[in-house]
């Protein structure tokens, strides 16, 4: 059964902006949703900023280019309404994570998210996994198979 994995701007922008020491860890997860290994998902907010912060280090065209290449692989989650409002009425202290948790949460299948901040993510009732251990999840997950 494939994983349903949500993906925190920080790990597509690890990956995008070759970020280290996180780009490793975020080459292997973007490999795993480019092979069809993993149903990646980002949120319709997550995409504005990964265009935000790509920007900063490329051009127009070549950002265009890059996000692009995320649409093929990751599928979005809608930012909504209802998605703000849960958000500005959570106990979660950073709103844009709280944002990027209740987009996540309108797509049930979603298993997991995997952030380098899961600090931000402790009351996410979505288990939370840095991009390493994500990676060594899957790793157990593919012996056991």
């Amino acid at each position: 059964m494939m994983m349903k994995v949500f993906l925190d701007t920080n790990v597509v922008c690890d990956f995008l902006l070759g970020r280290d020491p996180f780009f490793e860890d975020a080459v292997k997860i973007m490999q795993l949703a480019e092979d069809g290994k993993i149903e990646g998902f980002i949120s319709a907010l997550g995409m504005g900023q990964v265009y935000y912060l790509v920007r900063k280090s490329f051009s127009h065209d070549l950002t265009l280019i890059k996000v692009k290449s995320l649409i093929k692989n990751l599928k979005i989650c809608s930012v909504d309404a209802v998605s703000i409002d849960k958000a500005l009425a959570s106990n979660f202290a950073d709103f844009e994570d709280a944002i990027q948790y209740f987009s996540a949460m309108t797509m049930p299948e979603i298993e997991m998210i995997v952030t380098r901040d899961i600090r931000d993510y402790r009351h996410s009732e979505i288990p939370v996994f840095t991009p390493k251990s994500f990676n060594l999840l899957y790793q157990k997950n593919q012996r056991a198979t």
